[in-house]
């Protein structure tokens, strides 16, 4: 009889327990990745306030609507910067500054200049 606690000629590692830890390993990394994404997507798309979402996605990801609140944030932060500033004016009627109308009379062509011009 072997004196050691664990004798080593019963160390069998079969191979089906070899996938089940790799699919355990591979299932923790996604629902780790899963949580910690309104922060990767602030931090990969280089947002202001990056700390503070991955602060507020440990204290509050895991109620699920915190994270869902966070990813709503995160994404339509995003896409806010992402269509500048025209999105916010273009509710506001014709073209009211020189810049505006020349840049108005160049994509509308020359349609729209001739009206533009005081005869």
């Amino acid at each position: 009889m072997d004196k050691r606690p664990f004798p080593l000629d019963d160390l069998v590692v079969e191979q089906t327990d070899l996938i089940k830890l790799a699919m355990v390993v591979a299932k923790a990394s996604t629902v780790a990745m899963a949580y910690a994404l309104p922060a990767l997507l602030s931090g990969w798309w280089r947002q202001r306030r990056q700390e503070r979402i991955a602060r507020l996605n440990l204290l509050l990801g895991w109620t699920g609507i915190g994270w869902l609140v966070l990813l709503g944030y995160v994404v339509v932060t995003r896409l806010r910067r992402s269509r500048g500033p025209v999105w916010r004016y273009r509710n506001r009627g014709p073209a009211t500054t020189e810049h505006q109308r020349a840049a108005a009379a160049t994509s509308a062509g020359p349609a729209m200049a001739r009206t533009g011009s005081a005869g």
